[in-house]
């Protein structure tokens, strides 16, 4: 958990954002140095409390990458600080972050937030969400965002595919607040869209249920998708900003542990899957 004061400051950062997107621990805008975007939410992210020794990376799919220490009060910290930081200094860049000691395969390590800091200019541009290109006419449910129950209840789509090109996938169309689980097999890569009007926090799982480590965690601007993740995934989670299961890292345990949704069917290309109570 982040200190009060460092909250309050946040805060009152995130709230000046239109109107400064500037302060002085964050010294450099566009053009001056190649890696001003990604330097400016490092420092951001220091600022805040960010610990120096999480390490940096940028996986093949061109996330940046975030690895740091497994537990629900840094899950939280991460999460507050990579939302304010990137909404500040790269709204449309793509970064993801994982709790975990387990070092994935498709992410190349730079150094650590502590190291880069201090280093001199080199490091590459993240990807950047694109527009998502979906529409509620490709699905047999709205994937308008409605309250329901004191929730934000929405939908998203994930495009799932036993490949890691994503081309050859099926489209799953997701309640948001429910674990979802393809109890058959693992798709090997995927593509989210968020068709909502506020931003969607996703989180993909190489093991069944929402459940263990390893677990890979971002925030998808609304009416954004990714980039194709090629990362193993039997399980995976979202949830809305401003929704009761996107508050805490015990809350979206809890969520995903109360309502799991189960996928028993063998792949079949092009397939529409609707998951959820609907």
């Amino acid at each position: 958990m982040l200190p009060a004061k460092t909250l309050t400051f946040f805060s009152t950062l995130i709230a000046l954002a239109s109107a400064t997107l500037h302060y002085p621990d964050v010294p450099f805008g566009n053009g001056t140095r190649p890696d001003a975007a990604v330097y400016n939410v490092l420092r951001c992210l220091q600022i805040v409390g960010i610990a120096n020794s999480t390490m940096v990376g940028m996986a093949t799919d061109g996330f940046y990458h975030l690895k740091y220490n497994n537990s629900s009060q840094a899950k939280d910290a991460m999460l507050q600080g990579l939302t304010g930081c990137t909404s500040l200094y790269g709204p449309n860049d793509m970064w993801a972050s994982t709790a975990s000691d387990y070092y994935d395969n498709d992410v190349q390590y730079y150094g650590t937030i502590g190291d880069l800091i201090t280093s001199t200019p080199g490091l590459p541009a993240p990807g950047r969400y694109q527009p998502s290109t979906l529409s509620k006419t490709e699905a047999t449910i709205s994937n308008d965002t409605v309250v329901r129950r004191g929730q934000v209840q929405g939908y998203y789509y994930g495009l799932m595919a036993e490949d890691k090109s994503c081309t050859n996938h099926e489209l799953f169309v997701d309640a948001t607040d429910m674990c979802q689980d393809n109890n058959m097999n693992s798709f090997a890569s995927y593509v989210v869209e968020n068709p909502n009007i506020v931003t969607l926090y996703y989180e993909s799982w190489p093991h069944h249920r929402c459940s263990k480590g390893d677990s890979r965690t971002f925030s998808v601007p609304s009416k954004s998708k990714t980039a194709c993740t090629k990362r193993k995934a039997y399980s995976w989670f979202g949830t809305l900003s401003g929704d009761s299961c996107y508050t805490s890292e015990s809350k979206r345990v809890a969520c995903a542990a109360s309502n799991i949704d189960e996928w028993n069917a063998a792949f079949k290309l092009n397939n529409i899957i609707a998951q959820g109570k609907f």
